[in-house]
């Protein structure tokens, strides 16, 4: 599996995060192709989800025959490893989607917030374009502040435009 030659691969769209196990970061690599189709791509152990051990694993998959000659969807979460690894390796040809910001927001929220947010946040992202989904999410970060969630309002507006990059390109 993690020798396995990938110059077949079409790829649309490249999942990758990292997981602990047994106090190891191991990040992971998932491909998506064009059909849909799912394609485990490679995993990577080091000691932290940190630049270089994501920049390994990207090489890795490139010396292993991967071609990313057009623009590919890349979905990540907020780790700035990853996110470096990806524009070093691949640069413009890699359309970044963030994920997992309800959560992170969340976790800054006492249980009484949480459902509110939650909805908004619901909405905002099934909006029909980015332009009103970034107006609702910046007055959902201006109401946070207002009302003393500095640390949920920051998280908001942490590479909110890349929570944006899948309804930006409809």
């Amino acid at each position: 599996f993690l020798d396995r030659k990938l110059d077949d691969i079409d790829l649309a769209a490249m999942f990758i995060d990292g997981i602990e196990i047994a106090k190891h970061a191991v990040i992971i690599a998932l491909g998506v192709m064009a059909d849909g189709t799912k394609v485990p791509l490679g995993v990577w152990c080091g000691s932290t989800e940190n630049h270089v051990v994501a920049a390994a694993l990207l090489q890795n998959l490139i010396e292993r025959g991967l071609r990313i000659d057009a623009p590919v969807l890349f979905v990540i979460d907020g780790g700035k490893g990853i996110r470096k690894a990806i524009n070093d390796v691949f640069g413009n040809r890699a359309v970044v989607q963030r994920c997992h910001k309800a959560c992170n927001v969340r976790d800054h929220l006492p249980q009484e917030r949480r459902a509110y947010v939650r909805r908004q946040l619901r909405d905002a992202y099934k909006s029909k374009s980015a332009k009103t989904a970034k107006m609702m999410l910046g007055q959902l970060a201006s109401w946070l502040e207002a009302n003393g969630e500095d640390g949920a309002a920051a998280s908001l507006r942490e590479g909110l435009d890349e929570t944006l990059t899948v309804l930006r390109l409809g």
